[in-house]
């Protein structure tokens, strides 16, 4: 069991050096970062994001001190239900873990942290480049979906994906992972998952500090993807999120979630819901209005049949059901009918979900649509 010692806040040039220390660069089919968090006799083990190598193919790592190690994706394991995988790889050579929080449950928002990875070529950096950018915890969302359970002021980059979250004492609390851009201000929020949600799977009834994990036999049944689950090739994406009137106590407004499905999404889609995850006040829609429509709110096509549209006030959740499904290659726009904004100013965030094709379909968590309410004085 590895033992915790009192420290005080680290300059950030030492948080740099740890991160450098305990960040891989991941290149291969996609790019990314990953985090060493568990050394065990000669096996070390990654955790990164499942996005960074979810595609079939050979991936190259490359610690701090210069090492390059081979990983076939077979070899990389999935977590259930979360934006996480790890792999482990074997070396004579000594490389330095992560320290983790004891409980990242506990790290508060307004908390300064650090947020590291190599940044993929720009035109800055012609070469893959690490960074660690300072920020704050912002938000910490209630039943993350895909584990996302932080939003961070921290600034991150493509790159940056599966790239440790530390504190000001050098220890991980998170894992980078995605960025969520509002096209009607040109910001974007970003996201991060807390790592007791790795904890978690790794020793589910442990109470104590858990900072690495022990080298896996053989698969874990868990994990393994069952071929009749159906997933997305190529995710779709959202990629606008809007109201009509964003003043307070407006009647009859409508809310627009544009979402892409790639041509190369692999199938179609069935299913989307959207589901209110932050604001004070839950917005009722009229669902006898609502509807879904090919294009662009400023480009509209045709309307798409609905097989169903249900709202679950207990879930905040409303659920749209295609028939047919929407092949891939397509741009659909749910317009949906709010009875009346909220009577109070604040952010409002809806979580988008995309579901496949299938009985045992795997949802895909989209990202937010980040809505934000004036008093208009």
């Amino acid at each position: 069991m590895q033992s915790y010692r009192f420290v005080v806040a680290l300059e950030p040039t030492e948080v740099n050096a740890i991160a450098q220390k305990i960040t891989v660069r991941i290149s291969g089919p996609e790019a990314g970062s990953g985090i060493i968090v568990n050394k065990e006799g000669n096996t070390y083990t990654v955790l990164t994001n499942w996005h960074v190598v979810d595609t079939t193919g050979i991936y190259r790592i490359q610690t701090q001190n210069g090492a390059s190690y081979r990983i076939n994706s077979s070899e990389i394991k999935r977590l259930p239900n979360v934006d996480l995988a790890f792999f482990q790889f074997q070396s004579n050579r000594n490389h330095q873990p992560a320290n983790m929080v004891p409980d990242s449950g506990k790290v508060t928002e307004g908390t300064t942290v650090y947020a590291a990875g190599w940044l993929d070529p720009d035109a800055i950096c012609p070469q893959r480049c690490f960074q660690s950018r300072p920020g704050t915890l912002s938000v910490r969302l209630p039943n993350a979906k895909d584990g996302y359970g932080w939003i961070y002021t921290n600034i991150i980059k493509p790159g940056m994906s599966g790239g440790p979250v530390l504190d000001a004492k050098g220890r991980l609390v998170g894992i980078n992972g995605r960025g969520i851009r509002d096209p009607r201000t040109g910001t974007t929020d970003f996201f991060a998952i807390p790592i007791n949600t790795y904890n978690t799977y790794v020793k589910p009834s442990s109470t104590t500090p858990v900072s690495t994990i022990s080298p896996t036999p053989s698969p874990t049944p868990t994990i393994t993807t069952s071929p009749k689950v159906r997933y997305f090739t190529q995710p779709p994406r959202l990629t606008y999120a809007v109201a009509t009137h964003d003043n307070i106590r407006e009647w009859a407004v409508t809310y627009y979630f544009t979402v892409k499905l790639p041509e190369n999404a692999g199938t179609p889609l069935q299913k989307i819901t959207i589901e209110q995850r932050k604001g004070l006040e839950y917005i009722r829609f009229n669902l006898k209005k609502s509807f879904v429509f090919e294009g662009t709110r400023s480009k509209k096509g045709k309307r798409l049949q609905l097989k169903d549209i249900t709202s679950d006030k207990k879930a905040k959740t409303v659920s749209l059901v295609f028939d047919p499904a929407v092949a891939p290659g397509k741009t659909i726009t749910v317009d949906l009918q709010a009875r009346q904004n909220p009577t109070s100013e604040g952010i409002y965030l809806f979580g988008v979900t995309a579901f496949p094709v299938g009985e045992k379909s795997r949802g895909q968590f989209l990202g937010f649509g980040r809505l934000h309410f004036y008093s208009g004085t």
